[in-house]
């Protein structure tokens, strides 16, 4: 079921991307945003690094009768030809590379893989997503939570134009200065889902676009 966030999200993508192109979901994860997409009227391919996550992804999609597609595959080696993408989302993904190469041909695949005008749409968390994160690892001995590398909006803004996809909008939302994620991330290990869902919508009703701390972009596929 969509949330309040999901479909606030899913309605800027409606106003960015045309329904003419395919469009990529970089680390995907279980397909969600796929999903909420083809609901729409777009065309979404998946694709990620994670076997169970694809895997879990196609038998959502065979349960609802979805058409999108997945594939298991890193976002740094998109097996696509150059210039097929109508568009291109990254929601939480290039802040787990540890090395900052990787994150430089993430960007670069992306941008080979985008249509002359095509689209794309970066999401990283904020700076005390990832402290909490890292946090989380070090307390319990790398058994919860996941590498996070912070990233700052102008240095991603350097890396995106560096990768040659113009930067039309960039966003720091501060999402209550992180505590939104902060008590999200409690919720998410030791809560129930009920609980969490109220806790989004709460949140997502008190910010006029988007709820998570972090930094967005949106850019455009060079013409030429």
């Amino acid at each position: 079921m969509d949330s309040p966030v999901r479909n606030r999200l899913t309605n800027i993508f409606q106003e960015f991307f045309k329904k003419e192109g395919l469009i990529l979901d970089g680390g995907c994860g279980e397909g969600e945003w796929c999903y909420s997409l083809e609901k729409r009227g777009y065309r979404a391919i998946g694709i990620d690094i994670v076997p169970d996550a694809i895997q879990h992804a196609h038998r959502i999609g065979r349960q609802n009768g979805a058409e999108s597609a997945f594939l298991i595959g890193d976002v740094t080696r998109l097996p696509f030809r150059k210039n097929v993408l109508g568009g291109y989302i990254s929601l939480g993904v290039v802040e787990h590379f540890r090395l900052r190469e990787e994150v430089t041909r993430a960007l670069a695949d992306a941008q080979r893989s985008l249509a002359p005008g095509g689209r794309a749409f970066f999401a990283l968390p904020g700076l005390l997503v990832c402290l909490r994160n890292s946090l989380s690892l070090l307390v319990t001995g790398d058994k919860v939570g996941m590498y996070h590398k912070y990233i700052s909006k102008s240095s991603m803004e350097r890396l995106l134009r560096s990768a040659d996809l113009r930067v039309l909008i960039s966003r720091h939302e501060k999402g209550w200065l992180g505590l939104g994620n902060i008590i999200d991330g409690i919720i998410k290990k030791f809560g129930s889902n009920r609980l969490r869902e109220q806790l989004i919508i709460f949140w997502s009703n008190r910010k006029p676009v988007l709820f998570l701390s972090g930094n967005y972009f949106w850019t455009e596929n060079r013409l030429d």
